[in-house]
This record gives structure tokens, C-alpha cells and sequence, in this order.
């Protein structure tokens, strides 16, 4: 009888443990707090507008510039037709696949990339790298 007494007050315990400690949650650890004020405005441009191609780039670099290129490739395709439209884009995507481990599928969108370079204007600094990742992805 003493110990289903003991039982019940320990299990008190620790279901009001849980319960109060339910409501103190602290700040997410998966992005550092310092970091993650530029990439929620980035999150909530993109969201906000899926067809904006120059933030929709924007957080999909900087997934692929923390390491993630998971996300990076998540954000890319919720667009299926940025990679065709933007030679940014198709840059961008081929960084994170080469960051996945896709070379193959890095190598033709950094040549789709090139491509639509060669048809209009790019960044020079784009241009130099989609040339350099093409020859060590050819390689």
C-alpha cells in the first residue's frame, strides 16, 4: 500500500514537470539567432511571393552558403520553371547538387546555365563560375 502511494505521488511529479515545462520553449537551435534574421526575410519573401525569381535565388544561395543544399533544392523546386528561366537559378541549383552529391545533374544545369548566358546578358561573375564548375564537373 506505502508503494503504490510512493507510485502515485512520483508520477504527480513528473506529470506536473511536464506540464510546466511544456510552455518554455526556447529559441530554435537548428539556425544561430544571429543568422536568423536575414534568412527569415528571406524565407518570407520567397513565401510571399513564389514567382519572384530574385528571392526565390536569394534563399536558395543562402541554404547552399550554410551547407544546406537540401533546402536549397527544396526552394528551387517549388518554381519548376525558374531553373528554365533563370540562368541564376540553374547556377544556384547546380552548387547544391554538387553539395548533394548529384554531379551528373550539376554538370547540365551548369551547361543549361551557360547556355542561356551565351543567348543574353549575365553577371560576369556568374559566367566565370558556371564555366569553372562545368570544367571540374567534366573532368
Amino acid at each position: 500500500m506505502a508503494q503504490s502511494w510512493m507510485n502515485a505521488v512520483v508520477l504527480s511529479g513528473v506529470a506536473l514537470l511536464a506540464v510546466a515545462s511544456a510552455g518554455q520553449r526556447g529559441p530554435s537551435r537548428l539556425v544561430p539567432a544571429r543568422e536568423a534574421g536575414p534568412l527569415a526575410s528571406l524565407e518570407e519573401r520567397a513565401a510571399r511571393d513564389p514567382d519572384d525569381s530574385a528571392a526565390v535565388v536569394a534563399l536558395a544561395q543562402a541554404f547552399v552558403d550554410r551547407g544546406s543544399p537540401g533546402l536549397a533544392l527544396a526552394v528551387l523546386d517549388r518554381s519548376p520553371t525558374l531553373l528554365e528561366r533563370s540562368p541564376a537559378a540553374a547556377d544556384v541549383a547546380s552548387a547544391a547538387l554538387v553539395g548533394a552529391g548529384d554531379n551528373r545533374r550539376a554538370l547540365a544545369l551548369t551547361r543549361q546555365a551557360l547556355t542561356r548566358c551565351d543567348e543574353g546578358s549575365c553577371p560576369g561573375t556568374l559566367v566565370a563560375r558556371a564555366a569553372q564548375r562545368e570544367e571540374l564537373l567534366a573532368a
